[in-house]
């Protein structure tokens, strides 16, 4: 199901140029303007001095929004990779509106940021840990 609301045109550039291929910011986000129904970028977040817990500490209490990382981890051989993630954060004290929107435009911006490796949903920070993403990193 999705909600007829619009991607801004500069969600995918910014996603494209900037995380996945310039590799000069570690996390954007999105957010859906309920009145406006659009999603546009919110943020971002640089590169640079920048871990995971940063960019969880960012995520808004009340309000869902629509995040890419570009996950840095080390893998079971230990070596360092890297992994873009789309987290849906949409957390159970946001208004009922808000959720309905977010949960029925989630397709329409995953569809558009092609790249993506791993999706996770959360409406809670114990839902987005680093154990819960390298636990599913390590199920591919």
């Amino acid at each position: 199901m999705t909600s007829g609301v619009q991607i801004s045109n500069e969600c995918v550039p910014v996603f494209n140029d900037s995380l996945k291929l310039g590799k000069s910011i570690r996390a954007i986000f999105y957010k859906l303007d309920q009145k406006s129904e659009k999603i546009s970028v919110e943020k971002t977040i640089p590169r640079q001095e920048t871990n995971f817990e940063t960019i969880v500490s960012e995520l808004p209490l009340q309000e869902p929004r629509y995040v890419t990382i570009d996950y840095e981890y080390m893998s079971e051989a230990n070596l360092p990779k890297s992994k873009i993630i789309f987290l849906s954060w949409c957390p159970n004290d946001s208004a009922i509106r808000a959720k309905m929107l977010h949960t029925s435009s989630l397709q329409s911006i995953r569809r558009a940021l092609v790249g993506v490796n791993f999706e996770i949903q959360a409406t809670d920070v114990s839902e987005c840990s680093h154990e819960i993403i390298l636990e599913r990193i390590n199920r591919k």
